[in-house]
């Protein structure tokens, strides 16, 4: 072998193994690219992404599996195509889509959008499409590519989220209850929306110097030095404080912050909650209001009936020595001072028992408007203040007792009067008025005849305003302190409600809600009164005080009756049965409701409607726990005779009842 041949075949087997280097280097690289392409499917699996790849000048478009499995196929299952695809986009977001592609291609703008994909089985599921455009050097597109990233449940978690911040929102609404957090680094405060309405500022301005520009300028100060604290020493603070918004209302909040700190015990945020708790508070301090009126009824009622009863004795007495002796005699005239000053005491027993349950109104329907006229012409007769009245042409009538309203009204316009020493004028407006479901005030939804009392006075100082309904709270030396008390418990007895505004050097106004009735009012002539009227017939009379039995045992023996009276029920149930018994029954009863260590009037009335059911019996009291007064006839009394009455009264009653039992036998 020659020395050419030689190298001849070193070369060929150098070439040999350079092709063998060759081809494990291209092995390697295929295998490199191979298992890319392994973890780019393994990735767009776990992703839920799936490529695709379009040429809009031949139409051929590829998918990845991924982008199969999307669209609910598997690899392969059909043949892609844009027609195709489109049709496996949601109704609604296919002319979206369309419009984005066409941009893309004509405009050269990639682009980024959510749309729907109904999958092979009908499901919808969400998909970001990403898009983009690749041209050739003439710029005429050559190739689209882009990716599906199947979105829906980060969508469901997302659309979950907003549900879930959107009900803490309407709770934090309807609780009027906002948080807030404050870098101290900055003062800068991020809130939730009610914290902003709450204070009534912009998100713009959420600094924490604008918040407490808000602040009751008396609690301003301290509610910085807290803020202070919390931030330096990590403290924190639960406090009850007076916003003044710049709309000018004035509102209560509580306010809770809490400090967070680092491991160096350093602050690094505070966090806390602004509750709104303004009507909250006038709900309980309508209660607690409601409850020391509650407290003081049971004693009024107890004082009412033990002071009407002696007041029956009083007055009855003087009223037969006064006649007996005539108005010749030099005593007449002491006992008339005598008899007037025992009618203001039974004035005073009214106003007692408007804080007891015993109180409850004796309602007829009256005419508010005439009320209210009679009210002022008679308060500020001779006086010099000026009155101007406004009633409403379509007023409503109303349900009421007639001499509790007037006693409201007349200590409003006493209120109004002594306000203005000086003189001035009194406005008066009446006028219905509508209260629905969304008003703050205590009442129910429905129509109310409303009373305004207004005065150009002094006005009420704000420490004494929340306190002027208050039992025996006054600022007068002569006042007893139970006219405002009293208007206050008449209101509420009617369903109603009472309400104060007032300005230091401008005036105060009262607003009385009465519950409007669709019912017209009866005009009744006024009638004369009459003299006591003589009768006859057995009347049995059951009282605890023996100052009451004797009195009216004498006055109704004066008027033609036979009288028994008793002391108790028991007692009264077995006279009553004896006279039965023995042919001489009773024609009428009159028994007091309350006795004292026996048997009152609404048991005894049951014993004796077993012994008797056709028995008239009347019941007499200064004072009913339980309403039996005001419906009496719900609880099977004839008629009912209220303490303190007079002869007259006394007189009258039995005519009634007597004359109904004539009527019946008849």
């Amino acid at each position: 072998m020659t020395r050419d041949e030689t190298r001849t075949k070193k070369e060929l087997i150098d070439e040999l193994n350079a092709l063998r280097r060759e081809r494990a280097r291209s092995e390697e690289a295929e295998g490199a690219l191979k298992e890319s392409e392994r973890r780019m499917r393994l990735s767009q699996e776990v992703g839920h992404v799936g490529a695709w790849d379009w040429d809009p000048n031949t139409g051929e478009l590829l998918w990845s599996d991924e982008t199969y499995r999307i669209l609910g196929f598997t690899p392969g299952e059909i043949t892609p195509s844009y027609e195709r695809f489109i049709d496996l986009v949601h109704p609604e977001d296919r002319e979206f889509l369309s419009k984005a592609v066409a941009a893309a291609l004509e405009e050269a703008k990639p682009y980024r959008l959510d749309c729907r994909l109904v999958r092979k089985d009908g499901t919808e599921r969400v998909a970001e499409a990403i898009g983009e455009v690749e041209f050739d050097a003439d710029g005429k597109p050559v190739r689209m590519f882009g990716m599906f990233n199947d979105i829906t449940e980060r969508k469901r978690s997302e659309e979950a989220l907003r549900k879930s911040e959107q009900r803490l929102a309407d709770a934090q609404r309807i609780a009027k209850l906002g948080h807030w957090e404050l870098d101290p680094s900055t003062n800068e405060i991020v809130g939730s929306d009610e914290l902003f309405a709450i204070f009534g500022i912009d998100r713009d301005e959420a600094t924490l110097e604008a918040f407490l520009e808000v602040v009751h300028p008396d609690d301003r100060e301290f509610d910085a030095a807290t803020i202070m604290r919390g931030i330096e020493y990590g403290e924190d603070w639960d406090i009850v404080r007076r916003l003044v918004c710049r709309d000018g209302r004035e509102k209560t909040v509580r306010a809770i912050g809490q400090a967070i700190t680092n491991e160096a015990g350093e602050t690094i945020r505070l966090l806390g909650t602004v509750q709104d708790v303004t009507e909250r508070q006038r709900m309980e301090a309508e209660l607690f209001k409601a409850q020391k009126l509650e407290s003081l009824g049971v004693l009024a009622g107890g004082i009412a009936h033990d002071f009407n009863n002696m007041l029956v004795g009083v007055l009855g007495n003087i009223s037969l020595v006064r006649h007996a002796i005539g108005p010749g005699s030099s005593l007449h005239e002491p006992l008339l001072r005598a008899e007037s000053a025992g009618q203001q005491a039974t004035g005073l027993t009214r106003q007692l028992l408007t804080f007891s349950k015993g109180g409850r109104p004796l309602k007829e329907m009256i005419s508010l408007g005439e009320l209210v006229e009679e009210s002022v012409g008679f308060t500020l007769r001779g006086s010099s203040i000026l009155a101007k009245v406004s009633i409403s042409p379509d007023l409503c009538a109303i349900e009421a007792d007639r001499g509790q309203i007037a006693q409201v009204l007349n200590n409003l316009l006493i209120n109004a009067k002594q306000a203005m020493p000086g003189g001035g004028t009194i406005r008066v407006g009446v006028e219905n008025v509508l209260i629905d479901p969304d008003d703050s005030l205590p009442l129910n939804a429905r129509t109310y005849a409303v009373v305004t009392v207004g005065d150009e006075g002094s006005g009420i100082p704000a420490d004494v305003l929340s306190r002027i309904f208050d039992p025996y709270f006054s600022t007068k030396k002569e006042g007893s302190g139970l006219g405002l008390a009293s208007a206050y418990s008449i209101a509420k007895s009617h369903d109603g409600h009472i309400e104060v505004e007032s300005t230091p050097g401008v005036g105060t106004a009262f607003r009385v809600y009465l519950p409007a009735s669709m019912t017209a009012v009866i005009d009744k002539a006024a009638e004369a009164p009459r003299p006591p009227r003589r009768g006859a017939g057995r009347v049995l009379v059951m009282d605890d005080e023996e100052l009451v039995r004797n009195l009216v045992r004498k006055v109704l023996t004066s008027l033609g009756y036979d009288v028994v009276v008793t002391r108790e029920g028991c007692e009264a149930i077995e006279s009553y049965g004896r006279a039965r018994d023995s042919g001489s029954p009773f024609d009428a009863a009159i028994f007091d409701l309350t006795v004292r260590g026996g048997m009152g009037g609404q048991e005894a009335l049951k014993g004796l409607l077993e012994i008797d059911p056709d028995a008239r019996v009347i019941v007499s009291s200064g004072y009913s726990a339980d309403g039996v007064v005001s419906d009496y006839e719900e609880h099977g009394f004839c008629d009912v005779l209220a303490k303190p009455y007079e002869v007259t009264d006394l007189s009258e009653v039995l005519e009634r009842v007597l004359g109904k039992k004539v009527s019946s036998e008849a």
